[in-house]
C-alpha cells in the first residue's frame, strides 16, 4: 500500500466494518439457495447477487455469497474498493457466464489509482475480471466460475529492492528491481545526491535493471538510488539502494624479497621481507613440494619469520610471503631453506669473490668494492680503464651474491636481478651481445621474470641458479658447458638448462659446469678432457649432455671448479676432489697417471667451506683454520715463500679465524675474510688485486681491511 495516505486507509477500514455489518457475518445459518438447470438468481450481503442463466448449470446447485476472505489467497498490498465476497461453491463451472453484482464504493480508492474487480483464479492467484463495470455503487461483470471477488487498486508489490553496491572506480554499477502485479509495469529509476532528500528521474532509465555510466568517488559515493514500479492500478516505489565508490586498491611493492637461509639441525633460520604500501598485513606461506603446493603458516603474519627446531626433514623446504594493502596483495619469490649436518658453507657467491688478476667485495651496507686490473670493465665501476691498486667502490650496493672470473664479473641485488660487467668476448656476460660493460647491467634472463639466488662466473661461460631451482647460462657452448645441443656455438643471452630438475648448488669451471640437484645428486655437463666431470676422459664423447657424477657421497653441501679440476664438500665435512692431477691441486699425495675420480682430500676434521683456483686449492675447518695445496708459483698457498707446489693440504700460518674465501684463476691470488669480518689476502699481485697499493706478489697474509669490513 505504498504511496497511501492513512485518510485512505481509515475509509477502507470503513467501508470493509459496514460491508460486513450489513451481511450478518455470513454467519445467519440459513441454507444456500438452491440453482437448477432453469437458473434464477441469488442474493447476498449488502445487495451483492448472482444471476446465473437457464442451461448454465447441468444440475441442481446450492449458491451462497459472503462477505469473508477466510481461506483466500492474501491480496497483493494495495487499496481495496470493496470487501472480499466468497460466491460458492469454490471452482463451480459454468456453461454459460454468469452475472455477479457487488457492492463497490470507488472513493474508497485513492487518486492515482484505477480498482479493478480482481478474483482468484485455479491456481490460487488475485487476477482482473475482464469487462467489469461500475454503476450506482455496483460492480458488475461476467464470470463462468466461482471465487473469491474483489474491487481493489493493486499496483505492483516489489518482492526484490535494488541492493546496495560497491565499486572501484571507474566501474559501473547495476541496479536491479523485481515486483508482482497486473502488468503491464512500467519502470522509472531516480537517484539522489542529497542523502534522500530530494529525487530526479534519471533520463532514459526505464528498465527493470539500471546500470549506471563510469563512476568516481567525487561525484558518485554515497548516491542513492530507488525505481517507481507502475501498473494500470498504481504506482510503487522501491527501497533505497546506497552506491558505494572507492579508489583502486594500490598493490604493495616489494623491494626486498626473502633470502635463501641454511641452518644446521636444531638451529633456526630467519626470513624476512621489505615491502612499500599503506597498511601492509603479512602472510607467511611454507611449501614442502617444490612449491608445487603452498599453505598458510599458522600465526607468522609479520614482516619477518623464524621457524626454530629444525631438522634434516625441513631441508628442502620453501616460503614466501603474501602482503596486502587493502583489496590488493603482492606474492614475495620464494626462499629456500636448507638444514645441513654440518655448519652450513657460504653459497657459491661469497662476501669476497676473485677474478683473474682482481678482486671484489660485497658489503652488509654501502657500495660493493672492486681492486686490481680493469680490463674490459673487469672493476665494474665505471670509470675509465685502468688498474686500481686499493679497494674502490662499484655503483653496487645491498647485493646478495657476488662473483668473478676470467676478465667480468657478477652479482645478484637484493630483488634477486643478476647484474654483470667486464669481458663479453663470447657474449657470456648474457645481455644480448658480444660488447664488453665496464658498468653492472642487467643479465638477459630466460624470461622477463627470471630472479637468481646464485651466480658462478666460468672463463667463458656464466651460470646462473634461479630462485625455482632451475639453471640458466649464457656464453660459450661449444662444448656443451651451457647443457645446450651442440648445434648451438654459444649464446649471448642467458638460456634454460634443458631437462628439468631442480638445483641448490652450481660451479662454472673452464667450459664445464657442475651442479647439485634438490635430491642431493651431482650432475656435471661441458668438456671432460682431464676428468674434470668425474668420469674417464675418454667419455669426453658426452661433452654438453648431462650425466650424474658418481662415487662423491650424496648430498653434496658446497661445490667449486678449477681450471680442469673440481671439488665438492658432502654433508659430513669431508673433502672429496676429482680431475686433472698434475701440480698436486687434487691433494692426495703423488699420483699414477693424469685424472683422478673423485677422491676424499688428504684432510682431517670437519671441513665448512672450500674454493678452487686454476691451479690450487682450499679449504677451511670449522675452526676457522684454512688448509691450501695445489700451485705455489707465486705464493698463493700462503706459506711465506713460494713452495711451488704441493701434493698434500697445508694450514696457512699467520691467519685469524677465517670464515670464507675465495681464490683467483691464473697463478692466482687469495682473499679471505676473518670471523671478525676483516679482509686478507695473499699470492699473485701484479696487477693490483690483492689491494694492498702495490704490485707485489706476498706468499704471506696480509691485511688490507680491518675488523668489522664484512658484516
Amino acid at each position: 500500500m505504498n504511496a497511501l495516505s492513512r485518510a485512505p486507509r481509515r475509509a477502507v477500514l470503513t467501508l470493509l466494518l459496514t460491508l460486513l455489518a450489513a451481511c450478518g457475518g455470513g454467519g445467519d445459518g440459513e441454507p444456500a439457495p438452491t440453482v437448477g438447470a432453469a437458473g434464477g438468481s441469488v442474493a447476498g450481503p449488502a445487495g451483492a447477487s448472482v444471476t446465473v442463466p437457464a442451461g448454465a448449470l447441468a444440475a441442481d446447485t446450492p449458491v451462497a455469497i459472503a462477505a469473508s476472505s477466510d481461506g483466500a489467497p492474501p491480496l497483493p498490498a494495495g487499496p481495496l474498493g470493496s470487501a472480499v465476497f466468497a460466491l460458492t461453491p469454490h471452482g463451480t463451472a459454468f456453461a454459460k457466464a454468469v452475472t455477479v453484482r457487488l457492492p463497490v464504493d470507488p472513493s474508497a480508492v485513492p487518486a492515482g489509482f484505477t480498482p479493478r474487480l480482481y478474483k482468484t483464479n485455479a491456481q490460487g492467484a488475485w487476477e482482473a475480471v475482464p469487462g467489469a463495470s461500475v454503476d450506482a455503487g455496483f460492480v458488475t461483470a461476467e464470470v463462468t466460475g466461482f471465487s473469491w471477488f474483489a474491487y481493489a487498486a493493486l499496483p505492483p508489490t516489489i518482492t526484490t529492492s535494488p541492493a546496495s553496491v560497491a565499486v572501484v572506480e571507474p566501474a559501473s554499477a547495476t541496479f536491479n528491481v523485481s515486483a508482482l502485479g497486473s502488468p503491464p509495469f512500467t519502470y522509472q529509476w531516480q537517484r539522489s545526491g542529497d542523502g534522500g532528500v530530494s529525487w530526479v528521474d534519471i533520463a532514459g532509465a526505464t528498465a527493470r535493471s539500471h546500470t549506471t555510466g563510469a563512476t568516481s568517488v567525487a561525484g558518485d559515493d554515497g548516491a542513492r538510488f530507488r525505481v517507481v514500479v507502475s501498473n494500470p492500478d498504481g504506482p510503487s516505489t522501491s527501497a533505497v539502494a546506497t552506491l558505494t565508490v572507492t579508489t583502486p586498491a594500490v598493490a604493495p611493492v616489494i623491494t626486498t624479497q626473502p633470502a635463501n637461509a641454511a641452518a644446521a639441525p636444531g638451529g633456526s633460520a630467519s626470513f624476512s621481507v621489505v615491502a612499500s604500501g599503506a597498511n601492509l598485513v603479512y602472510q607467511w606461506q611454507r611449501s614442502n613440494d617444490a612449491g608445487a603446493t603452498w599453505a598458510d603458516v599458522a600465526g607468522e603474519t609479520n614482516a619477518s619469520l623464524v621457524l626454530a627446531g629444525l631438522t634434516l626433514a625441513d631441508s628442502g623446504a620453501q616460503l614466501r610471503v603474501l602482503v596486502g594493502s587493502g583489496t590488493a596483495s603482492a606474492t614475495s619469490s620464494a626462499a629456500v631453506l636448507t638444514v645441513t649436518a654440518v655448519a652450513p658453507p657460504p653459497t657459491g657467491s661469497g662476501h669476497v669473490a676473485a677474478g683473474f688478476g682482481f678482486s671484489l667485495l660485497r658489503t652488509a651496507s654501502g657500495p660493493a668494492l672492486s681492486w686490481g686490473v680493469d680490463g674490459n670493465g673487469s672493476l665494474g665501476n665505471g670509470l675509465p680503464i685502468t688498474d686500481q691498486l686499493r679497494p674502490g667502490p662499484m655503483p653496487l650496493s645491498n647485493l646478495q651474491a657476488i662473483a668473478a672470473g676470467g676478465g667480468k664479473g657478477a652479482a645478484i641485488d637484493a630483488s634477486g636481478v643478476g647484474l654483470v660487467w667486464g669481458n663479453n668476448g663470447f657474449g657470456e656476460l648474457g645481455v644480448g651481445d658480444l660488447d664488453p660493460r665496464n658498468t653492472p647491467t642487467p643479465v638477459v634472463g630466460a624470461s622477463p621474470a627470471s630472479r637468481y639466488q646464485a651466480v658462478s662466473v666460468g672463463p667463458e661461460h656464466v651460470v646462473w641458479l634461479r630462485t625455482d631451482g632451475r639453471i640458466e647460462a649464457a656464453g660459450f657452448n661449444g662444448v656443451g658447458a651451457l647443457g645446450q645441443p651442440s648445434p648451438l656455438y654459444l649464446s649471448m643471452t642467458a638460456v634454460e638448462l634443458p631437462g628439468g630438475g631442480r638445483h641448490k648448488l652450481i660451479a662454472a669451471g673452464n667450459n664445464f659446469t657442475l651442479a647439485v640437484r634438490d635430491n642431493g645428486s651431482l650432475w656435471g655437463w661441458g668438456t671432460n678432457n682431464s676428468g674434470q666431470l668425474g668420469r674417464d676422459p675418454s667419455t669426453n664423447s658426452l661433452q654438453g649432455q648431462q650425466h650424474q657424477v658418481l662415487y662423491v657421497p650424496n648430498d653434496p653441501q658446497a661445490l667449486c671448479a678449477g681450471f680442469r679440476h673440481a671439488m665438492a664438500l658432502d654433508n659430513t665435512g669431508q673433502v672429496w676432489a676429482w680431475g686433472e692431477t698434475a701440480n698436486g691441486k687434487i691433494g692426495i699425495g703423488p699420483t699414477v697417471g693424469r685424472w683422478a675420480p673423485p677422491t676424499p682430500v688428504q684432510l682431517t676434521g670437519t671441513y665448512t667451506a672450500i674454493a678452487c683456483g686454476a691451479e690450487f686449492s682450499l679449504a677451511l675447518r670449522d675452526d676457522g683454520v684454512l688448509y691450501a695445496w695445489g700451485q705455489d708459483e707465486t705464493g698463493q698457498l700462503g706459506q711465506g715463500r713460494a713452495l711451488g707446489m704441493s701434493q698434500v693440504p697445508l694450514a696457512v700460518p699467520g691467519l685469524p679465524p677465517i670464515r670464507e674465501m675465495a681464490a683467483g684463476a691464473g697463478l692466482g691470488h687469495v682473499l679471505a675474510v676473518g670471523r671478525d669480518g676483516s679482509v686478507w689476502t695473499w699470492g699473485r699481485n701484479d696487477s693490483g688485486q690483492l689491494g694492498d697499493g702495490t704490485r707485489t706478489d706476498r706468499a704471506t697474509p696480509q691485511q688490507v681491511l680491518p675488523a668489522g669490513s664484512v658484516q
